[in-house]
């Protein structure tokens, strides 16, 4: 909403397939400069001609699949983004690459050096993970970092956790703040951490840890366990013998999750139902 403030700003486009969707966010910003495009962005023609029609742009997309295609049509544009996923666009994640379109032959781990080069071809500033976590994380982590003299051991906790009022009417503690599959999904695949100096695969929910919050009036018993993110600190911050991303749960939810992870219910493999291929986790989230 300050964007429309600005008297530097003249226009402010808001894209989305649905209408409906677009007359409640302009209502909810309600300045003039707003102007609605109805659009899909799986027409990379159109999406690259709406993009040529302004400076630049933020993409917030709900998961991979759209944001590699969205990133993508943009370079090849010439258009300016920044998107608030996950910064994976440098080394895609190998365990969530649906909808990433690498050329022919190339190894994924080339991709993001390629993006890179073509880029900066096309004079296109892209910055990703610029969201909450990693955004806030990635970028107070690495200010950190650069303010001391020697550092060793980067440790990010995050994390969405709903009031704790909220939080005790439900069994696994939390309440839907992301988009819901990708949270699960989190807690199932491998993560790439930095560990005595080197870097390791390890599985996503590991090394949990309890924690008291003690900071701005609260007085909290918290608990952490490693997810994916931050990746780009394995590469840009090779001094540190520690690293990694954990995400902060009230006391219970791990627990809670990690008995579903036991029964099966998130795995993501499919498995044949009813003539059917369905991956339970998928069928969990329809629930």
């Amino acid at each position: 909403m300050g964007f429309s403030q600005d008297n530097e700003v003249e226009t402010i486009g808001i894209v989305d397939r649905r209408e409906d969707a677009l007359k409640r966010v302009k209502k909810w910003i309600n300045s003039d400069k707003i102007v609605m495009h109805i659009l899909d962005i799986e027409d990379k023609e159109n999406t690259k001609k709406l993009m040529k029609q302004y400076d630049v742009g933020a993409v917030v997309l709900p998961n991979r699949r759209s944001s590699y295609k969205v990133v993508d049509t943009a370079i090849n544009a010439g258009f300016n983004i920044v998107d608030i996923l996950e910064e994976y666009h440098r080394r895609p994640d190998p365990y969530e690459i649906e909808g990433l379109e690498i050329p022919d032959g190339m190894p994924s781990n080339e991709y993001g050096e390629w993006l890179h080069k073509k880029a900066i071809e096309n004079n296109v500033t892209f910055v990703d993970g610029i969201g909450f976590a990693p955004g806030l994380t990635n970028i107070t982590l690495g200010e950190g970092i650069r303010k001391m003299d020697r550092a060793e051991s980067a440790i990010a906790r995050c994390g969405g956790i709903p009031a704790k009022k909220a939080a005790g009417k439900h069994p696994l503690k939390y309440m839907i703040t992301w988009a819901f599959e990708y949270v699960l999904r989190e807690y199932m695949v491998k993560v790439e951490v930095i560990k005595n100096g080197k870097i390791v695969e390890v599985s996503a929910m590991s090394d949990l840890e309890k924690f008291k919050f003690a900071k701005l009036g609260k007085n909290e018993e918290l608990e952490c366990a490693i997810t994916s993110g931050m990746p780009s600190f394995l590469f840009t911050r090779s001094q540190l013998k520690e690293c990694a991303e954990k995400t902060i749960r009230w006391p219970g939810h791990w627990e809670g999750i990690r008995t579903l992870k036991e029964c099966g219910m998130l795995d993501l493999m499919p498995m044949e139902f009813k003539g059917m291929k369905i991956a339970p986790v998928s069928s969990y989230c329809l629930l």
